[in-house]
């Protein structure tokens, strides 16, 4: 489980196109102009797959057009680019340790790697509006609002970092605490990261990022953190 999850971050990473069998395969210029849910539904339909493995293929395939888009849209700008791939990377591995720390809670399971997998398209999306505030000066609002939501981000990644450093026994029922620490710790050193991109200025593109953080994959599910 752990080995599949991280292949799916190491591609993720890489940008590289996703290595796929189905004979629908349209240019991104074709299936941009579907939203992720609508080209989702398409993609099963053409391919005649609607399995775990089908849905996964229309997300990744997607997902890669949006961000070849996005890098597109960072072209004339370097600097930003550099930012923006390094929030990307630590995105990724939050995300990642989000769902390894999860799927060691709950015994395991392949829908931690599918939601993950699914992640990206709101991943890519994300990263679209990210370009937009910061190449635009509206992007350094601030106000109450901006504020407040940073101060709730902030927040709420303080107190789930420190629920996950004080595990309960059902947290450790499937998972040793060494192993559990140091997933914990792979997911401390993203936020702190994210944080480090974010600064500490509290305007809408700075908001934005610790909230997309603070959403996360699973941490965020109150059911699923039941004792």
């Amino acid at each position: 489980m752990r080995q599949v999850v991280a292949l799916t971050l190491a591609v993720a990473l890489s940008g590289a196109a996703p290595a796929l069998a189905q004979n629908f395969q349209p240019s991104c210029t074709e299936t941009l102009r579907f939203s992720y849910a609508a080209f989702s539904e398409l993609y099963v339909i053409r391919n005649a797959d609607a399995s775990e493995a089908g849905q996964d293929d229309a997300a990744q395939y997607w997902a890669d057009c949006k961000r070849q888009e996005n890098l597109r849209r960072l072209g004339s700008y370097p600097q930003l680019k550099a930012r923006l791939e390094a929030l990307r990377k630590a995105y990724l591995s939050l995300l990642n340790a989000d769902s390894s720390i999860t799927s060691a809670r709950m015994g395991g399971g392949t829908m931690y790697t599918h939601d993950l997998v699914r992640a990206m398209p709101d991943l890519e999306l994300h990263l679209a509006d990210l370009i937009s505030y910061t190449t635009s000066p509206l992007g350094a609002s601030s106000g109450q609002h901006a504020q407040d939501m940073y101060r709730l981000a902030s927040r709420t990644l303080d107190q789930r970092l420190a629920r996950l450093k004080k595990p309960t026994q059902n947290d450790l029922d499937y998972v040793d605490r060494s192993t559990w620490n140091q997933r914990v710790k792979e997911y401390e050193q993203a936020v702190q990261a994210i944080r480090a991109i974010a600064g500490k200025k509290a305007d809408v593109t700075s908001s934005a990022i610790l909230s997309f953080a603070a959403q996360g994959l699973f941490l965020s599910n109150p059911n699923l953190w039941e004792d």
